[in-house]
């Protein structure tokens, strides 16, 4: 079971309430460095954080001991200036272990929490739009625009096979999905969508993967293939 954790910081909005109606930048930069701190935290052991939400962050974090937890809980109470509640949980849909831990956050005072169980692979999906886009020869602000409403659209597409989405920027959306669903999500994913999927039991390595396919298939100018898989090689090989 993939483990998921979600970083929540408490106390954020009263802060915000503070802060000068002039300052939004300030607001903007202070969300922005916290994000920034949770990536450099967690990448040392092989993590990798979802740009979801600022006041509550969704990392992938396959492998990251109680300990290390602890100790990174630790050190961004420490660093910044709300409390820090983190919930690491496992299960085999991304989806219900965010609702887990969403549960745990909404229903407990509890700051530290840490189901313990065995780990399953990272599966992870890059999810190309440039082809849809650069077709419409629109501005870069109409551009985003469609971005947004496909992603809103494979949003719901990943959601309802258990995974979980994001937008990373430019022309990528990023999944994360269950082992047993993800080849589902080929078979009706839209003709103008291009996807790179890494699958690892670490998720950098994961994330790394699907943009490695991503890549590879991009340059395969002749192939009709709307996807490419890349498995780590600690993965068994499925039959």
């Amino acid at each position: 079971m993939p483990r998921i954790t979600v970083v929540s910081l408490e106390g954020i909005g009263k802060w915000i309430s503070s802060v000068g109606f002039e300052e939004e930048d300030i607001i903007q930069l202070q969300q922005s460095l916290i994000y920034t701190m949770l990536h450099q935290i967690f990448r040392k052991h092989g993590g990798f954080v979802l740009p979801v939400s600022y006041n509550n962050f969704i990392v992938l974090s396959n492998g990251i001991s109680r300990d290390v937890h602890e100790e990174i809980h630790s050190f961004l109470s420490e660093q910044i200036p709300f409390k820090i509640r983190l919930v690491s949980v496992i299960h085999p849909y991304p989806f219900t272990a965010q609702l887990k831990a969403s549960s745990i956050l909404n229903e407990t005072t509890m700051s530290f929490y840490y189901e313990n169980g065995d780990e399953d692979p990272n599966v992870v999906l890059f999810l190309d739009v440039s082809g849809f886009i650069k077709a419409l020869e629109i501005t870069f602000f109409e551009s985003y625009i469609n971005i947004m409403e496909i992603y809103s659209h494979m949003l719901s597409i990943i959601t309802r096979y258990g995974g979980l989405a994001c937008y990373l920027g430019g022309s990528i959306i990023l999944g994360v999905m269950p082992m047993d669903t993800y080849k589902r999500i080929m078979d009706v994913l839209p003709d103008y969508i291009r996807a790179g999927i890494g699958i690892s039991m670490r998720p950098r390595k994961a994330v790394g993967l699907a943009r490695k396919a991503l890549y590879e298939l991009k340059q395969k100018t002749s192939t009709t293939d709307k996807y490419l898989v890349y498995v780590d090689d600690s993965i068994p090989k499925q039959k």
